[in-house]
């Protein structure tokens, strides 16, 4: 299966994954699950994720308005 169709990669069990896939699993933001061979999670790895600062401003910025905060707060 081509790579680009996949969104995240989850291996079960001692498997054996090269560093060149690892890579370009990163490099192309193909996230790669570790499961146990009970399938018990162990690990998550993830490319590069967009830093957008602008909008993390904005969120803190919203988040300490009480009333905005309040609001999502309650069921």
């Amino acid at each position: 299966m081509p790579l680009h169709h996949l969104g995240t990669l989850v291996c079960f069990g001692s498997i054996m994954i090269s560093p060149a896939l690892m890579h370009r699993c990163a490099d192309d933001g193909i996230g790669l699950v570790l499961l146990d061979g009970n399938g018990r999670f162990k690990a998550w790895l993830d490319g590069a994720v967009s830093r957008n600062i602008l909008l993390r401003q904005a969120q803190h910025s919203k988040a300490a308005e009480e009333p905005f905060a309040l609001a999502i707060a309650k069921p």
